[in-house]
């Protein structure tokens, strides 16, 4: 079973943070595959950077939304299993029991932790978002972990539907 963390980066200000997070998985969990979905033209401008952080790098010549090239890695994902974590995660410890989760489901999500934090409270984030009651939490798009299945995939088109209609 092919096990690894994927990364979709599509700013040249987050290289050295996700490569930084791409190292502490490679220094923890050293037998899984480290994936970097990047946009072409950004891989162009940093691809010596990235040197042995990775072990697979996907080039996107075209992706649907040029901020966020998330989507197209969970849709192309080749991995049986896969961690997808945001750039700026690091791994202090293995997290192999992440992949418990997938032996009763599809996908698995935490709890956002920046739903309470003070700096989202004092810039006024949620200020601009629907108010929604805190006993109802926001799943954390930025660590996810998910099996290659239809059902994973009918989730990632269906998100990606709802992500493109609330950016109208």
């Amino acid at each position: 079973m092919r096990r690894g963390v994927v990364y979709a980066c599509s700013h040249l200000d987050w290289i050295a943070e996700t490569i930084r997070s791409a190292l502490s998985f490679a220094r923890h969990m050293p037998d899984i595959e480290r994936h970097l979905f990047i946009p072409a033209t950004l891989l162009k401008q940093c691809r010596k950077d990235l040197g042995a952080a990775f072990t697979k790098i996907i080039g996107l010549d075209q992706i649907a939304y040029s901020h966020r090239p998330r989507f197209e890695s969970m849709l192309r994902l080749k991995l049986d299993q896969a961690i997808f974590i945001d750039g700026d995660t690091l791994l202090l410890a293995p997290v192999f029991e992440l992949f418990d989760v997938l032996e009763q489901f599809d996908i698995g999500a935490t709890i956002a932790p920046h739903l309470f934090h003070p700096k989202a409270l004092a810039g006024g984030v949620y200020d601009i978002l629907p108010k929604v009651s805190q006993a109802i939490p926001e799943w954390n798009g930025g660590l996810l972990v998910a099996k290659k299945s239809d059902r994973f995939r009918q989730f990632v088109v269906a998100w990606d539907l709802l992500f493109q209609e609330c950016i109208k």
